[in-house]
């Protein structure tokens, strides 16, 4: 065989082997004509290479040694790129995330949730090409996707799938629809990203998000929770609505309830929530009340202060028989408060239940505008009141705010002051705290103010289990470096690194010269 025949066969062979190897790793489905396209080139190549050799002179030749050595070099990386392949593909995942605030780990609530799934769940991400809060939502969903086998990712361009977009009623991008059989949850943005309220950035609530609908979809309704109107509390519509958001993506029905329209709490509430009345209760809706705390019912209760001229003794004498008063005051902590805001206290917790993740997860809460109260012995054999929140030292409980200076007085309760009370007893739970305006719309979001909440609900509905995920914020890190350490890192890495390989390599030049 000529010369120019054996490069035809040779250089055939080789665009063979490299159409095999590309469709091998780039088509998974393609793998039998990768197969068909590999074996004819590497038989080509042989041909090519060892046609018309004189073998007598090649096996004493130091090409051989040398060309056998690349060749089975060459098929060793070709052998662990396939097997690179070959695993990456299969269900064998190795994963660490190692970013210093876990930004790319799934809670253990997430996890517990994901291996109770048993039926199929699709999630629709419904996302832009070529955006970077999409990207970051995609690859949010698809660590679910690593971590069950029920669960199906489909990203949806709205912008090339408009009908779509319109079937599940989605209006804007970035939005997760999750669906499992009839049951169908909507993740709205403002659900996903939203501002950290010191101003440290963009905050990713997306786990948050996604569990709490995948919650709703698997397990189907937590309860109802309903929310007392009728005397100026504070309204799941308005001042309420992300407060609301929250509690649905927990799983749980929120409605209003008016007591004196209905006559009594319904037997299908799982809590009640009284949220800063400005008005006093009819003595019936006090009895309904009443009847439904003594029966094994979950209170929620915030009453916010009030002047002396606005009577509130009636829904402030609820809870006196459990061991809980309210005073008719205004806390003011001048050592523990929200920036220069001496009525806006931040408190420290008792250890139960619904303060645990606050406590763990060094997280404050601010209760603007709050009143105290006073724990004591129930009248009921059973039941056991516990303080959660105090404030300082320092504070306390103003009975006169008149004018724009503030003093402590004689009649004035003095600090530390219980502003949080819980009480329970075999059936009967009970959340008491001075003040509704944490749970508002602009106090929500300030670190533990929701998760206190939501957790409280969960606390009182039976469903402990059930906890708040703390969304993720990446953090800007400095590096501080003294002058010292500064040079240190510079003559290392600048100047002796490379003078390290400058010196071996003039050894190994110098050697080979001499040989």
């Amino acid at each position: 065989m000529s010369r120019n025949a054996r490069m035809i066969w040779t250089v055939a062979g080789l665009i063979l082997i490299l159409v095999g190897i590309g469709l091998y790793l780039g088509i998974p489905g393609a793998r039998g004509w990768a197969f068909a396209a590999g074996i004819p080139g590497v038989l080509a190549a042989a041909v090519g290479v060892l046609k018309g050799r004189d073998w007598s002179r090649i096996k004493s030749s130091r090409s051989l040694y040398y060309g056998t050595s690349s060749t089975i070099l060459t098929l060793a990386v070709v052998a662990i790129v396939v097997l690179i392949n070959v695993i990456a593909e299969s269900d064998f995942h190795v994963r660490w995330d190692l970013t210093a605030d876990k930004l790319y780990s799934l809670s253990e609530q997430t996890l517990s949730l994901l291996r109770e799934i048993e039926d199929d769940v699709t999630v629709y991400a419904f996302v832009r090409d070529g955006d970077p809060n999409g990207r970051q939502i995609v690859d949010l969903v698809q660590e679910y996707v690593y971590r069950s086998d029920r669960i199906r990712l489909r990203k949806i361009d709205p912008n090339n799938e408009p009908g779509l977009a319109r079937a599940y009623e989605v209006t804007q991008y970035n939005t997760i629809v999750v669906e499992s059989g009839d049951r169908r949850r909507t993740v709205q943005p403002f659900d996903i990203f939203g501002f950290d309220p010191f101003g440290r950035g963009l905050e990713f609530r997306g786990e948050q998000a996604l569990t709490r609908a995948l919650l709703g979809v698997v397990r189907g309704s937590q309860g109802k929770v309903y929310f007392t109107t009728g005397h100026g509390e504070r309204a799941i519509d308005a001042d309420l609505s992300l407060l609301r958001t929250y509690l649905t993506g927990e799983g749980y029905e929120v409605e209003s309830l008016n007591l004196a329209q209905t006559g009594a709490v319904p037997e299908n509430a799982v809590v009640l929530v009284i949220a800063g009345p400005a008005r006093d209760f009819d003595p019936p809706e006090l009895e309904a009340v009443r009847t439904y705390i003594d029966g094994g019912g979950r209170l929620f209760f915030m009453l916010d202060p009030a002047p002396p001229s606005v009577p509130l003794s009636g829904v402030a004498g609820l809870l006196e028989s459990w061991g809980i008063t309210f005073r008719t005051d205004v806390v003011i902590d001048p050592e523990r408060h929200y920036f220069i805001d001496v009525l806006s206290p931040i408190p420290t917790y008792e250890r139960h239940a619904v303060t645990e993740d606050l406590i763990e997860g060094n997280l404050g809460m601010v209760l603007p505008r709050t009143r105290s109260l006073v724990v004591g012995e129930p009248e009921r054999g059973l039941a056991r009141a516990q303080a959660i929140f105090r404030t300082s030292a320092s504070s306390w409980g103003e009975t006169r705010l008149q004018g724009s200076q503030v003093s402590k007085d004689e009649e004035d309760a003095a600090g530390p002051l219980v502003v949080g009370a819980v009480v329970e007893d075999n059936r009967t739970r009970v959340i008491a705290v001075g003040t509704s305006a944490f749970a508002a719309n602009d106090a929500v979001a300030f670190q533990g103010n929701v998760d206190f909440f939501v957790n409280g609900v969960n606390w009182l509905a039976g469903h402990e289990e059930t906890l708040t995920i703390r969304p993720k914020m990446q953090q800007l890190r400095l590096v501080t470096l003294t002058g010292a350490q500064a040079n240190v890192i510079f003559y290392s890495t600048v100047v002796f690194v490379p003078l390290v390989f400058l010196v071996v390599a003039g050894a190994v030049a110098w050697r080979r010269r001499h040989l």
